[in-house]
Parts: C-alpha cells; structure tokens; sequence
C-alpha cells in the first residue's frame, strides 16, 4: 500500500493550487476537469492523488481535519491501495505504451455506470501531453458528457501540448517548482531570458514547440503586455494594446495565455515562494495591490473560455489589462 499524502501536508509547498482546489470543493463549484501543470511527474501524480482522495473520503467533511481527507476510512485507504472502485486511470498501455481509442471507449462505459460509493468518481489521466489529437477529441466528448458526476485529473508538462479545444474545457493548477528544484526545472532555469522561460513554461520543456512558438508572435505579444502591465504602463496603452490583439483571434489567445503566466507568479512572488531570474522578470511590481491580482486571475480563468467565440475580443483584453496598469 503507497501512501497517499493528506492535502493540508502540501500547503505550504503548493499553497496557490491547493487553495484554489480547496475553495472550489467546498464552495460545491468544482470544475469537471483541472490540469495539474508541473515539471516534474512524480510531484503532480503526488498532487492528483492528494485530491481524489481528499474527494472520494467518506468521513464527513464536518469531522475532518480542517476539512481534508481522513485517510483511514475505507475509502482512503482504498485510494491508497489504488483498488478504489470510483478511481479510475487512463494509462499508456502497449507495447508502444501509448493510450488508445478503445481505452478511451473502455472509459466512457465505466463512467456510464453507477459510482460504486453512490458519489463522485474520479478519472487520473497521467502524462497527458502524451495523448494523440485524435484520442484528446475522444476524451473531450467524455468530459463533455461525463455520465454523472466525474471529476477528471490531467497531469501535464505544458498545457499547450494539449488541443485548444480540450485546454478550454478545464481549470488549470500549475505547481510551483521547489526551492531546491528551481536550478533543475527545465521549465525555470536561472540563466534563461524572460521569453524562453515564458514559452518553457507554457510548452513544459518541449525545446522544439518552444522554438517553433518563438519564431511566431510570442516575443511581440509578451513585450507589449510587459510595457503595458509593468511601471510605466497606462490606460491609454492597455487600451491600444487590447484593440491591436484583439483584432486577431490567434494572438489574443497568446496573451491570455502569456497574462496567465505572469499573473501566476506574480502571486507565487507575493506569496513569499522562491523564483528564478527569468520568473521574477516576469512578475507585476508591487504598487499592483494583492486583491488586484487575484480578481484578474479569476477574471482570466472565467474569460478564458469565452474569448474563442467572443467577437469583441478587445472588450475582453481590455477588462483583463486595465486593473494591471
């Protein structure tokens, strides 16, 4: 039996994305999907684990600990086991160890069934950049119509390896590198350029994406949005600067995803955790209140979705960059 740890044990090394789970769960508004963003494998499978069974606990939540898993009823003693019957994975299989259609076929007929428990079920996808375009429609039509309520649990390297379609469908949890990892993470090395950090992040290591995405608009999109967020930044420029990005679809989607970013460690930055050069670079200065920060982050998250279908993209950018200047 592995041991599962307990949600509150990774506060203070992941306090942005446990609190963000946290209040969702209790607030009854969890997303049906989250992608669990994180250089390192082991640190977000210890995450996606921590979470299904902080879910599937059958102790009520008025008699746990601050709320968290109990870890010795027989549920959380199952997740530890991995024999929950509501914990399903979709794992690479094979000789070719990749995941296939007919796995993901196999899934949907699990999920059609009743929760073993009565409750929620839980679908772990590990290694999720590794799923071809055509098995990620697959799984997009599951979490579309999951049979019941389902959370699923992606755990990626970068979020852009996944399709547009499917990223849109869930709620990002990006884990924070630890101090004695921030030299070591491909995704936030010390001598890197604010740029390639960005796209590192973004691309999670892949130096082929990350380069084909630097020849692209990228460096462009993300000097404005530094101009425009950092000191000196003004309405006037937040405002020309969304009319111009907002006139294309593609590049409006770059700066969502690029604000993201700088909104994420500018509150890891706030929240006292450890930065790299190139992360730090990247961070909104400290006349920006904390409040600010994390309106607009919510703020980005809900208008994430909609600017692919919103014909008034600029409205949108505007909304996001002028409480940042």
């Amino acid at each position: 039996m592995c041991c599962v740890p307990l949600l509150q044990s990774l506060r203070s090394a992941q306090p942005r994305c446990v609190a963000q789970f946290y209040r969702a769960w209790r607030g009854d508004r969890l997303y049906t999907a989250y992608l669990l963003q994180g250089s390192d494998a082991s640190a977000t499978g210890r995450l996606a684990a921590c979470l299904a069974q902080t879910v599937l606990c059958r102790r009520p939540v008025a008699e746990r600990l601050e709320g968290d898993a109990c870890g010795s009823c027989a549920a959380c003693r199952q997740v530890a086991a991995d024999a929950h019957p509501d914990l399903l994975t979709l794992s690479p299989s094979g000789t070719a160890r990749t995941v296939t259609l007919a796995a993901v076929h196999a899934l949907r007929r699990r999920l059609a069934l009743i929760a073993g428990e009565g409750g929620l079920k839980v679908v772990q996808v590990p290694a999720a950049q590794g799923l071809s375009p055509a098995v990620q429609n697959a799984l997009l039509k599951v979490i579309e119509e999951p049979h019941g309520a389902t959370l699923f649990l992606l755990q990626v390297r970068g979020r852009l390896a996944l399709l547009p379609t499917l990223r849109s469908r869930a709620q990002i949890l990006r884990l924070q590198p630890q101090a004695a990892d921030v030299r070591a993470d491909p995704c936030a090395p010390a001598a890197q350029a604010p740029l390639q950090h960005a796209l590192r992040c973004l691309f999670g290591g892949d130096e082929m994406a990350a380069r084909q995405a630097e020849q692209q608009d990228f460096a462009a999109t993300l000097t404005h949005l530094l101009r425009v967020v950092g000191p000196g930044g003004d309405v006037d420029a937040a405002f020309a600067l969304a009319a111009e990005l907002g006139g294309d679809a593609e590049r409006t989607a770059q700066a969502l995803l690029l604000l993201e970013l700088i909104l994420h460690h500018s509150l890891s930055a706030r929240s006292g955790l450890p930065l790299c050069a190139a992360a730090a670079s990247l961070c909104l200065p400290s006349t920006v209140p904390l409040a600010v920060l994390e309106a607009q982050a919510q703020a980005l998250q809900r208008q994430r979705r909609q600017a692919a279908g919103n014909p008034n993209r600029a409205m949108l950018l505007g909304e996001l960059l002028l409480p940042l200047c």
